[in-house]
């Protein structure tokens, strides 16, 4: 780039309160690139339309999609294509979709409703034990037993089919 192209800006006080070029615009750094807003709102916009926005709110970080019903997508490399790994859909409420498996560790647990009360989980002896209300109700477990342990009063409704 011809040097009477580039812009220099040094000094502690240096500001450009804005640039605009009909090109791409690149940011070249040595060091870290370092975005500081005071208003606590980074705006991303394609021909002036807010798209989306990092923000800081109560020490929150909240990544934003701005337009209405648009998804926020999490994308990666995956041995040469791309892949979408994770998307939150905006017009269902942010429901997360995941291309593939969701893996918690052992003995993590999948919390349902708002609440601690109701969850599955999975223990360090390969049972997955489901809770209602804080207490096991059902538990499948992985030995040479075969059985599922169902706990309190168990209604089962339709055909009930067992071989031995």
């Amino acid at each position: 780039m011809p040097s009477w192209k580039k812009l220099i800006i040094s000094g502690s006080d240096a500001a450009i309160p804005s640039v605009s070029t009909a090109a791409d615009f690149t940011i070249d750094a040595g060091g870290d690139i370092v975005l500081d807003a005071d208003g606590t709102d980074i705006v991303l916009k394609d021909g002036g339309t807010s798209f989306g926005s990092f923000k800081r709110a109560s020490s929150d970080f909240i990544i934003k999609a701005e337009t209405q019903d648009k998804d926020i997508l999490l994308k990666g490399n995956d041995g040469g294509a791309t892949i979408t790994a994770l998307q939150l859909d905006m017009s269902d409420a942010g429901s997360a979709i995941f291309n593939n498996n969701l893996t918690l560790s052992v003995a993590k647990k999948l919390y349902f409703g708002g609440s601690n009360h109701t969850y599955i989980s999975e223990d360090i002896d390969d049972r997955l034990r489901f809770f209602t209300g804080g207490s096991e109700f059902m538990r499948f477990t992985e030995d040479t037993s075969d059985q599922i342990n169902l706990y309190k009063d168990t209604i089962i409704t339709g055909d009930l089919n067992t071989s031995g």
